[in-house]
């Protein structure tokens, strides 16, 4: 049974991956009796020649906000941290914010802008047709070595090809410079944290033992702390 008392979940993966990467967390939340709801990014998937923009990716997240009938928590993972800074600032009755080991740009910054060297943040290949990929045996490496080894398998295989353009692509607003939001980090995470300074002036933090998808290593974890902003967020 749902629990109207608590807010709704929204989920958005990050680069390469899809909403089975959330799969555990949800089970969890809604066995809880929270609605959660996991967003399928445009700018992901298997046809190339069709990966939407950053754009979509925001329409994505505002559509899916919209089914939800009260409050929401919204948590972005990973690149969907930029997404999430962006689809907050312009849809309603969010009510708290949830970056995962995610990119926290300011007003006019985009992920490359954050980045340490100027690039994207994960060692990727880009094709001619502006797709770019990663290996999965990077990706077990990068994302998922904090996993016994065929879970981290059974995630690097279900990677697909990401728009490369959306990394170059600036937020309009900064929404949470109006909203409480949650940074949780992840203290085995081997990837380079890309965060607006002013962010951490307001921001919770939290840190978790994995790596940079604890969704995926531990979603109980992940799963207890929406549970908690849930219930507040009401």
């Amino acid at each position: 049974m749902t629990d109207r008392h608590r807010a709704d979940v929204v989920l958005v993966h990050g680069g390469f991956l899809g909403p089975w990467i959330w799969e555990d967390v949800v089970e969890i939340l809604r066995n809880a009796g929270v609605r959660a709801y996991a967003v399928a990014l445009p700018s992901v998937g298997t046809d190339t020649a069709s990966l939407g923009s950053f754009e979509d990716d925001v329409q994505a997240v505002h559509e899916t906000v919209d089914r939800c009938d009260g409050d929401v928590v919204l948590c972005g993972h990973s690149y969907a941290g930029a997404v999430i800074t962006e689809a907050a600032g312009k849809a309603g009755h969010i009510s708290q914010l949830l970056y995962l080991a995610a990119v926290v740009p300011d007003a006019g910054e985009s992920l490359v802008n954050l980045s340490v060297d100027g690039s994207a943040e994960e060692p990727v290949t880009i094709a001619a047709d502006g797709s770019m990929t990663m290996a999965a045996d990077t990706a077990v490496t990068k994302l998922f070595q904090d996993c016994a080894r065929v879970r981290a398998w059974q995630a690097a295989r279900q990677l697909r090809p990401m728009n490369a353009r959306v990394g170059h692509h600036p937020v309009s607003t900064a929404a949470w410079r109006q909203l409480p939001c949650t940074f949780v980090r992840g203290l085995y995470d081997r990837m380079d944290e890309m965060v607006a300074p002013d962010f951490w002036l307001t921001a919770s933090v939290l840190e978790l033992p994995t790596g940079h998808c604890p969704q995926w290593s531990r979603p109980d974890l992940v799963a207890n702390i929406l549970l908690d902003l849930a219930a507040t967020a009401r």
